[in-house]
């Protein structure tokens, strides 16, 4: 009998949980694991299709064909992986009814502005903290994740460190280069991803060419432009 999973997010936006659960489809053994998922409405990308795979598509709005999705996905599977925040009041009144094993990852710092950026959707640190620490295994993806969330806000996550996935196959180029010109940064958060240390490489190497894509304040936008 397969292990029947449900991944808690959107398979056709491009989001960092969003891809991960993606490439975990792949890879994933189609003999061993049957994966229930979502796709949503204002999508980014084409809905993969395999033979393992059950979606639901929430409609609009949302507010109601979320609802239906995460239940069908909950009450229809054997383990519950919710990387998303997405209704996680619900979710988790409905795990602990069910009584069904689940586990979340912790992808970033809580730091004071992840904090300001969570406040509109958890209300306060104590909710951000609970809607963790109310999961069945909760695992930091990186040594620095994992100390800095337990000393700052006493988060205990498994021992074990759960690096996400990356389907770097498709990054794969076999041309041999002698030379190097261009250099992409990508980040909606570039002052916490270190967009700094993209200035200082600039002003180290004149002759290389940096391109930037993202998000960023309208002071960093004028510094680039100096460039």
């Amino acid at each position: 009998m397969k292990i029947k999973l449900f991944f808690g997010v959107f398979l056709n936006k491009v989001n960092a949980q969003d891809l991960t659960c993606l490439t975990l489809l792949k890879y994933l053994d189609e003999n061993v694991f049957e994966i229930r998922s979502l796709s949503i409405h204002n999508g980014d990308l084409p809905l993969v299709s395999k033979k393992n795979l059950k979606c639901f598509h929430c409609f609009r709005p949302f507010k109601i064909s979320g609802i239906i999705g995460y239940t069908w996905g909950i009450i229809t599977s054997d383990v519950i992986y919710l990387p998303r925040a997405e209704l996680w009041k619900y979710n988790h009144w409905l795990l602990k009814i069910l009584k069904k094993p689940s586990m979340k990852t912790v992808e970033n710092l809580i730091d004071d502005i992840s904090i300001r950026t969570a406040l509109a959707r958890f209300k306060g640190i104590k909710n951000i903290i609970k809607a963790y620490s109310q999961h069945t295994k909760v695992y930091a993806i990186s040594p620095h994740v994992k100390s800095f969330n337990y000393e700052k806000h006493g988060l205990t996550t498994e021992s074990d460190i759960l690096y996400l996935p990356c389907d770097n196959g498709i990054f794969e180029d076999k041309r041999i280069r002698t030379t190097l010109e261009n250099i992409i940064f990508i980040s909606l958060d570039m002052e916490r991803k270190g967009i700094g240390d993209i200035f200082k490489l600039a002003e180290v190497f004149p002759n290389l060419t940096f391109h930037v894509v993202g998000r960023c304040s309208e002071i960093l936008l004028n510094r680039m432009s100096n460039y």
